[in-house]
């Protein structure tokens, strides 16, 4: 089940940036970064787990995105351009 909830999520971030390709979605160079990196990773049971065992509990969308988020280390890339994406 885990898995199915990864596939749907790295799907809708693949959707997003065809949205994008095809000019129904407006997004900033760096969004439109993320959603790449967030489309290519991959995204195993343990990152949706608790997440997704929250929602019975009546979790708010708020804090399953927290709880998705405590398993990434944001950090900025020093080697983004903004001007590679320009195409």
């Amino acid at each position: 089940m885990y898995t199915f909830i990864g596939l749907k999520v790295k799907n809708y971030f693949f959707n997003k940036l065809e949205e994008y390709r095809q000019g129904k979605l407006n997004l900033t160079l760096e969004d439109f970064e993320c959603f790449k990196k967030l489309a290519e990773l991959n995204i195993f049971r343990n990152l949706v787990k608790r997440a997704v065992m929250t929602i019975p509990y009546n979790a708010s969308a708020s804090s399953i995105i927290d709880y998705l988020k405590d398993n990434f280390d944001k950090k900025k890339n020093p080697d983004f351009n903004p001007e590679t994406y320009l195409d």
